[in-house]
């Protein structure tokens, strides 16, 4: 009897499956929008099935072994897959494994645009796609670049200037140039003139020395 068991358990033993460990991985975690992301089945234990759940994904579910799936939106997304074989299972779940972020678009605003010789202008960054490094280039300015997100800057000398803004984050960059945005206006000969009738009213002007 104690013989006859022992060979009944060997036989269970040759019948049974491999334990599935799920596991994958990911060609790259962060993309920008609209890209797409190979993922790779690394599940040991012979698995012959496989189940995909891929927040924000597109398709957001897959049977396929190794699937290409497309992101559509922003954000960081949890990857979960279940794989199978005929007498096992496992599931691995990666949270945040994901990242998706916007491409950028670069643009600026100007506290002014028609200025006297030594005025500051403030500018103000409005890219879009949470840039995260700014590149100025300001022509006639003091300094003539920066890489401050906002910078202030003074300009000397009299003329039509132009600004440039280079935006970037970790995937994309972009840039764009302002042509004749800012104006310096000279001020030599620049001389306070009052009427003689009473009146304060300054009517300062550029007149001939």
């Amino acid at each position: 009897l104690v013989c006859g068991l022992f060979v009944l358990d060997a036989c269970n033993d040759d019948e049974s499956f491999p334990q599935v460990n799920a596991n994958f991985n990911a060609d790259r975690t962060s993309i920008l929008v609209g890209e797409s992301i190979a993922f790779t089945d690394s599940t040991t234990g012979e698995p012959n099935s496989w189940f995909w759940t891929i927040d924000g994904g597109n398709p957001n579910e897959s049977t396929l072994q190794n699937p290409i799936i497309t992101f559509q939106q922003t954000g960081e997304f949890t990857i979960t897959l279940e794989a199978s074989n005929s007498g096992n299972s496992d599931v691995e779940s990666k949270p945040d494994f994901i990242r998706v972020i916007p491409e950028v678009t670069a643009e600026f605003e100007t506290s002014l645009t028609v200025i006297n010789e030594g005025q500051e202008v403030i500018f103000t960054d409005t890219s879009e796609g949470d840039p995260t490094s700014w590149q100025w280039n300001f022509e006639g300015g003091m300094p003539a670049i920066s890489s401050e997100q906002n910078p202030a800057v003074t300009y000397l000398e009299s003329g039509v200037f132009s600004v440039t803004l280079e935006a970037s984050n970790e995937l994309s960059t972009n840039n764009i140039t302002k042509e004749a945005i800012i104006l310096v206006l000279p001020i030599d000969g620049l001389q306070a003139h009052y009427t003689l009738d009473g009146s304060a009213e300054d009517l300062t002007g550029t007149y001939p020395a």
